[in-house]
């Protein structure tokens, strides 16, 4: 292994050639390049790639930056050579795309900013310092790694989205954590090719926000895992949560909405909450009940004869105001049902009712959203109902003058009452009957009525049913 070492206060290192290379045969030559070009150009400190040129490395070479800038406009070829990031001045990595083989941030008292998205093909290495992502990502492939991360010298961001990323085979892994991410999974499954992505920002919830790192996990094989997940995490990342509170949360849509999945175990001296019998898997942080208003614990909808019936639970509640039940025909816009009003602050279980009277036939999807006492809200689940009218019934032809049919369709053996009322309410006919289930046509006399218009209802649901008739 060979080492060049660029240092400099303010110099400026342009590579400017078609191609510059650098190997053992050539290495005496490309240092005393360098150092000629750091003494006699005296501008500021950065290594610069411009554009059209390139910086090819043939072997194992290291390349040294103390306290330089990397800039790159042109290509850096890595071969099998380490970057080595040292000094006490923050320093930058600049391009479209940073592409490393090795990379190792050895910082005193400040840190290394990255300034467009970076591929470490094999190792990211910490000795010290803080690597601050700045809302760009990290890809490490499939075979990349992070080694030696800890409380003073690990990856952060100070803006939204910084991430990094990692592909990894999963074949009944037992203890895996791929890239050393820090999420560690067991499963006698197959999972196929997995998608990791270890992300750095908070979720944020109308209750408050969680720990400063979110995993999302997307295997190919994704049911019946019955696997163990690890959600390992550094003091620095707890974002003033209490660290013995903390539990798993699990989000099935990228993390719009989340749900508790609770503890199997988890250490506040080693940094992990652990979780048993996950199902699948999805997107995963850590928080407390206490930064959600509504801690949800069920919801379900069920037709019932001429109405759906729509029950929840909740474990617990932190200011909430009033419930919202809320339907829709394709899952994505609701509309309002009824209103329930919320406990307001409660540690025990609270049983809450809402009913569709007027249930859309087919099939539709409920929801129910919370609104917290200061406006914020949240979402239950959603659940899916197809309904099917327990009763329907037509009357043709209408007007008519003397003859009109009675059309009806009874999803159940059961007699029903029928009435016929004038405009004053006055009853002109009644007379019930029993119906099987199925379709049927009653013919209905009107000779014995005048001209006007008349209410017919029908009884024995729950929800009667009325029909005008206009007699001629």
């Amino acid at each position: 292994m060979m080492h060049i070492p660029f240092k400099g206060r303010a110099s400026l290192l342009r590579f400017t050639l078609p191609a510059f290379y650098l190997s053992s045969r050539i290495m005496k030559r490309i240092i005393l390049i360098i150092w000629l070009m750091g003494s006699l150009i005296s501008t500021y400190a950065q290594l610069n790639i411009e554009s059209g040129s390139q910086l090819v490395v043939d072997g194992s070479v290291n390349i040294v930056l103390d306290n330089i800038n990397w800039v790159q406009d042109g290509d850096f070829i890595p071969g099998q050579s380490k970057v080595i990031l040292r000094g006490n001045q923050a320093q930058q990595l600049h391009a479209s795309l940073l592409r490393f083989y090795q990379l190792e941030l050895d910082k005193v008292g400040d840190s290394l900013r990255i300034m467009g998205p970076m591929v470490v093909e094999d190792s990211l290495f910490f000795l010290q310092g803080m690597l601050d992502l700045r809302g760009m990502a990290i890809d490490l492939l499939n075979s990349g790694t992070l080694y030696n991360e800890s409380e003073s010298s690990r990856i952060l961001t100070s803006l939204p989205n910084g991430a990094v990323f990692r592909t990894a085979i999963l074949n009944a892994p037992a203890g895996a954590n791929p890239g050393n991410l820090g999420v560690v999974i067991s499963s006698a499954a197959n999972l196929g090719q997995t998608s990791l992505i270890r992300g750095h920002d908070a979720a944020i919830f109308p209750g408050g926000e969680t720990v400063k790192r979110v995993f999302n996990l997307n295997p190919t094989n994704n049911s019946g895992l019955n696997a163990s997940l690890r959600f390992n995490y550094f003091d620095g990342e707890l974002n003033s949560l209490p660290e013995s509170d903390l539990l798993l949360f699990q989000s099935n849509d990228m993390g719009i909405t989340w749900e508790p999945a609770g503890a199997s175990n988890s250490s506040t001296s080693s940094n992990y909450v652990e979780i048993s019998g996950v199902d699948s898997l999805s997107t995963w942080t850590l928080a407390t009940f206490a930064t959600f208003p509504v801690e949800w614990l069920d919801f379900t909808a069920t037709p019932n004869e001429a109405q759906v019936v729509c029950q929840w639970s909740t474990a617990s509640e932190t200011n909430s105001d009033y419930f919202q039940l809320q339907r829709s025909t394709d899952g994505a816009v609701f509309e309002d049902i009824v209103q329930v009003k919320a406990a307001g602050n409660s540690q025990q279980t609270r049983h809450y009712e809402g009913i569709d009277r007027s249930p859309l036939s087919g099939r539709s999807y409920y929801r129910v959203k919370q609104f917290d006492q200061d406006g914020s809200s949240d979402v239950s689940q959603m659940v899916e109902v197809f309904y099917r009218p327990d009763f329907s019934a037509m009357l043709y032809p209408n007007p008519s003058r003397e003859l009109t049919n009675l059309v009806l369709q009874n999803n159940h053996a059961k007699t029903y009452s029928f009435e016929v009322t004038d405009s004053r309410g006055k009853t002109c006919q009644s007379f019930t009957k029993h119906l099987t289930e199925g379709l049927h046509e009653i013919p209905l006399d009107l000779t014995p009525l005048s001209r006007g218009i008349y209410h017919l209802s029908i009884g024995g649901n729950k929800m009667p049913v009325h029909l005008s008739l206009m007699v001629r």
